[in-house]
């Protein structure tokens, strides 16, 4: 995690957006906006990519 935000203007923008698809009652339940550094991406399943090979 590289930031949290529970109030401020990157929360009021991130909920501007989440209400353009999801309307004011879904960004309403937004109580923070997190940011995160990805530095590994894995799959969710194993369906034969071989990836534990390679741990």
């Amino acid at each position: 995690m590289t930031a949290c935000a529970t109030s401020g203007e990157a929360l009021e923008t991130l909920k501007r957006q989440i209400a353009e698809v999801a309307g004011e009652e879904g960004a309403e339940m937004m109580k923070a906006a997190v940011t995160f550094e990805v530095t590994e991406v894995r799959p969710l399943i194993d369906i034969g990519q071989g990836w534990e090979q390679s741990i």
